[in-house]
This record gives C-alpha cells, structure tokens and sequence, in this order.
C-alpha cells in the first residue's frame, strides 16, 4: 500500500515531537509524565517518531478499520513513510534562512491554533435551535428567494450622454413635465433636440440596479417617479404590476432551516468568544490608530 508522501510530510510536520523555535504552551501537568509518553519508534537526526505518530497517521489515511491481518505490514510502510518525510522536514527546515523559517513557523502556529479552537467550538459552541417562528419569519422576510416578487412594466426617459450644465437646467424642466404627459414617445417626438431616449422595459424588481430599482419599486400604476440627477439623468412610469407569489413554505422550509443554521452557528460563536474574553486577561500594547483626522 503506497502512502501519499505529501499527505506524510504535513503528518511529520504537525507531529507533536517536532522541533520548533516555538514554546510549547505548559499545561497544569507540564505536558506529559515521563511515564505515559508514546513509544519511540525511530529516530531521525535524532527526533523521534512515536508510536503516536503512526497510530495518527493511520486513523488519518484510513477511514475504515485495517484489518489484523497486514496490520503490521501497513504500519511498518507508514513508518517508513514517516522516517522519509521527517528527513525531508529535516533537510528542508535547515536549508531556509531566518526569514523564511520564521514565515512558514508562523503559518504552523496559526494552524495549530486554529485546531484548538475548533476542538473547543466543538465542544462549547451549541447554537440556538431553528423553531419554526424563526423559518416562518425568514420566509415572511425573503420573498424572493424563493420565487416570490413582483415584475413591472415601466418606461425610462435618460439621458444618453454627458451634459452641460447649462443643458442639465433645461433638461430638468423639460423632463418635470412629464407626469402631467400621458404620452411620452409623442411627447419625445416634440422634443427630438434634447439628448434624451425613451425605453420600454418589464423586469423583476429585485433584479434592477440601483438607483433605478429604487425608482421603479417606489411607484405605483400610472406613477411618474421624481428625477433622478446623477451623472445620468433619469425619469421612470410604471405602466403594469405583475405579483408573483413565492414557493409554498412546505416546499421550502428545509432550505430555509440550511440557511439560518450557519447563521444560529455565528451568533453561537459570537458569544462563545465573547465569554472567553472575560476569562482571560488581554493587554493591547499597539497603539490605536488616530481617525480624528
């Protein structure tokens, strides 16, 4: 059975024995006694490869049990393995200069950190069950992410490039008379000299960009929308409205249970870490960033 040598190296690298410039963190028992530390198998360059060692590497390669039978076999090739990749570390953590180490002893750290606080979340971070008021609610809340919206028909009056400012005052009071003009494109017809195009357009509400969705979700059938004066210049009637119900909750309330449950999660963390803070002390010795200016 042929072992991923690349899988091993991250092995070796994460074992417990290996040699760092890091302190290891103490614990109430200073680590382990000498009497339950694991067997050692090898040695490297004199860095041991316990018995640990390989009973990790194989709980980590091999899902299900191996069976008694070759079981010595394979732990003999992981082994091996192990006393390749350690030499690998070995070679490879003396040939870096100081900064490199330093970089990629950083990155160990941080992973190793990152393990313990997912072993405590595990254990500690119980999120707040979703209820049905909480999917119900979702549901109310969210429309359209689950069919629901509403599609209207509108006409756009815009402006089509830059203006001067000169012309900006006379579009302004041009284009204010337009929600008392049933008519626009005859309207636009009398008014072919100003740089101004009229568009009929039908679309899902949610789906339009700002500020035009703005616009368009803020009138009513047969409501003239104020002007827009941004760099376009924009006008907006709503001909037709169209309501689309959503999905029944039934059909949906799983998905909505996916979707709040990392949420639940989030906010168990939250406070998780925020009761941690009060159980350690914390002291901030960089200086905050002065926003007054």
């Amino acid at each position: 059975m042929i072992v991923s040598l690349s899988c091993l190296v991250l092995i070796s690298a994460c074992s417990r024995d290996q040699v760092t410039s890091e302190k290891p963190i103490q614990t109430q028992q200073e680590s382990l006694n000498k009497e339950t530390e694991s067997v050692a198998l090898a040695y490297v360059n004199g860095s041991p490869i316990t018995e640990d060692d390989t009973r990790h590497a194989m709980q980590k390669l091999f899902t299900d049990p191996i069976p008694q039978v070759g079981r010595e076999q394979v732990k003999q090739r992981i082994l091996e393995s192990l006393i390749s990749s350690r030499a690998i570390f070995i070679l490879a953590r003396d040939e870096l200069d100081a900064e490199e180490l330093a970089q990629l002893e950083a990155k160990v750290k941080a992973y190793r950190e990152e393990l313990f606080v997912q072993s405590y979340l595990t254990r500690h971070a119980v999120p707040e069950p979703v209820s049905g008021e909480m999917v119900t609610a979702y549901y109310q809340d969210h429309p359209e992410a689950f069919g629901g919206g509403v599609t209207k028909r509108f006409e756009m009056i815009q402006t089509y490039r830059s203006v001067t400012e000169q012309e900006r005052k006379a579009l302004i009071g041009k284009l204010s008379e337009l929600s008392n003009v049933d008519d626009w494109s005859h309207w636009l017809e009398g008014h072919k000299s100003l740089p101004i195009n009229l568009r009929q357009l039908t679309a899902r509400v949610e789906i339009l960009d700002q500020p035009l969705q703005a616009l368009v979700s803020a009138a009513g059938i047969g409501e003239t929308s104020p002007l827009h004066i941004d760099d376009v210049i924009t006008v907006i009637r709503v001909n037709t409205v169209d309501l689309h119900p959503p999905k029944p909750l039934a059909e949906v309330s799983a998905e909505i249970r996916k979707r709040l449950a990392p949420i639940k999660m989030r906010a168990a963390i939250k406070l998780l870490a925020e009761d941690a803070l009060q159980k350690v002390s914390v002291e901030i010795v960089v200086d905050k960033p002065d926003n007054s200016g």
